[in-house]
């Protein structure tokens, strides 16, 4: 008696095949809305003067956290927080690189923020045009 080989019947696309292939799509599509947004996050505000608002608009953040604003070369800024102007000796200037920021820190006007929605507002210009010509931008955030 011979023995004859099996053969097996082809093989057909099963339910878990399915559900993996639906799972690796879902996947693929959150990696490339994160990585859009991620983008647009990246983009600079007011045809790219802003490069960052500290912290971004809508964020939460704690009461130690920095306020400020980081500018393209060749501008100068000043801050406010809450309609009350933040004065200049209460902020961390790095003129070289456009960076002005107020962090709360013991002893100064801004030892914490208190909790809540606050809302900032920058006030900038070009140092060739001086604050006669500024422009304002406001973004507001929740202290936690």
């Amino acid at each position: 008696m011979t023995t004859s080989p099996t053969t097996r019947p082809p093989r057909r696309l099963q339910v878990r095949h399915l559900v993996i292939v639906l799972l690796l799509g879902v996947v693929a599509v959150c990696v490339f809305v994160l990585f859009k947004k991620s983008q647009q996050n990246a983009i600079s505000l007011d045809g790219g003067v802003i490069e960052q608002l500290i912290p971004a608009p809508g964020l939460k953040v704690l009461k130690q956290d920095a306020i400020g604003v980081d500018l393209a070369p060749g501008y100068e800024a000043k801050l406010a927080l809450d309609g009350k102007p933040i004065p200049d000796y209460q902020l961390t200037i790095v003129a070289a690189l456009g960076q002005y920021t107020v962090n709360p820190v013991v002893g100064s006007d801004f030892e914490a923020l208190p909790t809540g929605d606050h809302c900032a507002t920058v006030t900038y210009w070009r140092t060739i045009d001086g604050p006669g010509q500024s422009v304002s931008r406001s973004w507001c955030f929740t202290v936690l």
